[in-house]
């Protein structure tokens, strides 16, 4: 059991830090999208969309393989957690550039009409609104995050499900073992769950 709980902790400690990383960097890129000089905007464009379209194990693979021949050697909590949040910040910056617009039009004429700068106008009147609007959507992305996390096998990380696989094959417990494995999941993701659903009802 202490093998497990060492792995859940591993992999909500991948999951965490990919999600610390990849949350700014997504509205970050949102705003890019949302810019009107096309030379911010379409690269946040092609970022999005070819991000989106990517597998995240086909981004595992790549930063396994690919990066030490470009001299580029992560240790292995990297290499699971960076295409983690390249991966999640195209997913992250459509969420954060869907609750902007969602905004209504006036709160932006109205901040602006009291004399605040543009700038000072979506960090005060727009984001809140808009932040509250998609905090929901965010808690589900993380869920899906926290799952992604599961690919550490890839690269050797000792998460959870590469922990199961090791402790079910060392005891010849398999079936007791991926029980145990999946209520941690159900538990963990069912928290978020339930979180994205106060949220929900709040908003």
């Amino acid at each position: 059991m202490a093998f497990l709980l060492r792995g859940l902790a591993a992999t909500l400690l991948a999951a965490g830090v990919s999600a610390v990383i990849a949350a700014p960097l997504g509205f970050l890129v949102a705003l890019g999208r949302l810019s009107r000089r096309r030379v911010i905007r379409w690269p946040a464009v092609a970022y999005v969309e070819l991000f989106r379209a990517v597998p995240i194990l086909l981004l595992l693979f790549a930063f396994l393989i690919l990066a030490p021949r470009f001299g580029l050697r992560l240790p292995i909590f990297w290499q699971l957690v960076v295409p983690i949040v390249v991966s999640n910040v195209a997913a992250l910056a459509e969420i954060f550039r869907a609750g902007i617009l969602a905004v209504d039009r006036g709160q932006t004429e109205a901040g602006l009409c009291v004399g605040l700068s543009p700038a000072a106008t979506m960090r005060l009147v727009v984001l809140p609104q808009a932040l509250r609007r998609v905090a929901p959507a965010l808690v589900t992305q993380f869920i899906r995050l926290l799952k992604e996390s599961t690919l550490g096998y890839v690269v050797s990380f000792l998460e959870l499900l590469h922990a199961g696989r090791v402790l079910g094959e060392y005891t010849h417990a398999l079936i007791q073992t991926y029980l145990v494995m999946t209520l941690m999941f159900v538990a963990v993701n069912g928290l978020l769950s339930w979180f994205a659903t106060v949220l929900q009802r709040r908003g």
